[in-house]
């Protein structure tokens, strides 16, 4: 039964070097956690966001399919009475069919949406079908700030994550030089030992030691020289890493801010379109109101605004996804001033 202690003195920077390796390895592993963690928020947000872009589109299929039923009862009702014939009524069946089995399949997508939600929220399928309350798309901000900061871009984790290997690497070369040099340790101990287990009382079976010792690191075989060159090439994969994912993160940022941009665009296009169609279905109206329209114009006008309004949630759909893009891009950084730059485009 014994202690035993030892105290090296770290005269070349053996140890120094190995603590810092150990502790860059576990700020790469933390950082690591954060990148999962920002990654979740992301695919839980995007799937969030298509859910209740194409929540807002059923409905829109949901008028299409009332609209297509009234042209074809209109229609049925015009061959009756001689003024429609056959493939006119045909044409009616075949746009309710086609409204149908696309809404069957938008339904079937946000079934697969909703699945998909409650796996990366850890429940079980169906467990919250009765839970989620959809709403309609939230407001998009007008604008946000595109000038994104080196520094702000550089707190993605996983290019921290890619810092941290490239210092616990470089530790390790320092590590492998130390290795080269002697080592003085001082080791003591202390201890009792006896025949049998009853003189472990007796304070004569006592032992102790103390004293230096040394490692010389001779006749290794060109082990030391092979784990230097292993550290330093680890080193330079590291140093190629770091740059292949700087780059990846500012190849990102470009791609999510310039479809951010190009959808907001063409949202503003299909807006001014929207207001043109609403137009036309409010003169559509007026005449039908005067005798000058049928009513089949009038469903003709309000299934082509319904288009235009199903096309403007697209593009909303896809504004924000594009912001959640941006989100993923900086590592979800968004900093308290960039925060309050949306929050006050979005208010205006």
């Amino acid at each position: 039964i014994g202690l035993q202690s030892k105290w090296e003195v770290d005269l070349w920077g053996y140890l120094r070097q190995q603590v810092e390796s150990a502790k860059a390895t576990l700020e790469a592993t933390n950082f690591e956690k954060e990148s999962i963690k920002v990654s979740i928020s992301a695919d839980i947000a995007r799937t969030y966001l298509l859910l209740r872009g194409i929540h807002s589109q059923l409905k829109i299929y949901y008028r299409q399919n009332d609209i297509a039923q009234q042209l074809l009862h209109l229609t049925q009702s015009q061959q009756n009475n001689g003024i429609a014939n056959k493939s006119d009524v045909a044409v009616a069946i075949e746009n309710v069919a086609k409204i149908k089995a696309q809404q069957l399949q938008l339904e079937n997508q946000r079934d697969k949406l909703i699945n998909a939600l409650t796996l990366l929220l850890g429940k079980y399928p169906r467990e919250l079908d009765d839970k989620i309350n959809i709403a309609n798309l939230t407001t998009i901000p007008n604008k946000i700030p595109v000038s994104i900061s080196s520094e702000l871009a550089l707190k993605r984790p996983d290019i921290m994550q890619s810092e941290a290997n490239l210092r616990a690497t470089l530790a390790d070369i320092g590590a492998a030089e130390s290795d080269f040099y002697p080592r003085i340790n001082l080791v003591g101990s202390f201890g009792m030992k006896g025949i049998d287990f009853s003189d472990l009382g007796s304070w004569d079976s006592r032992h102790y030691s103390i004293g230096p010792s040394f490692y010389l690191p001779i006749f290794q075989g060109g082990r030391l020289e092979r784990n230097l060159e292993l550290s330093t090439t680890r080193h330079r994969l590291a140093a190629l890493n770091y740059q292949k994912v700087v780059l990846n993160a500012w190849h990102e940022i470009d791609n999510s801010l310039d479809t951010y941009i190009a959808e907001s665009k063409r949202h503003t296009q299909l807006e001014l379109i929207l207001e043109q169609k609403r137009g036309t279905l409010n003169t559509v109206k007026r005449g039908y109101g005067e005798g000058t329209q049928s009513l089949k114009s009038v469903l003709e006008a309000e299934r082509t605004l319904l288009f235009s309004e199903f096309e403007l949630i697209d593009s909303s759909t896809s504004s924000a996804l594009s912001i959640v893009s941006i989100y993923r891009s900086l590592g979800g950084n968004w900093t308290a001033d960039l925060q309050h730059q949306i929050s006050l485009n979005k208010s205006n």
